[in-house]
C-alpha cells in the first residue's frame, strides 16, 4: 500500500485515538482467534448489523 492511497488510515497517516468508552473490547492478544470472531459476530448480530 502506498502512503497516499488511503487517507486518514490509523497507523499510516493518522494517529490512534484511545476511546474512553469503547462499544466493544477485544483482547486478541490473549484470546483465541475463534473467540475473537465469535465475539465480533455476536456484537454485529445483537446490533442488527448482521443477520443470524
Amino acid at each position: 500500500m502506498r502512503q497516499d492511497e488511503v487517507k486518514n488510515f490509523t497507523g499510516a497517516d493518522s494517529v490512534y485515538e484511545h476511546q474512553e468508552n469503547p462499544e466493544l473490547v477485544m483482547e486478541t492478544h490473549i484470546q483465541p482467534f475463534e473467540k475473537s470472531v465469535e465475539q465480533m459476530l455476536s456484537y454485529l448480530i445483537e446490533r442488527g448489523i448482521l443477520n443470524k
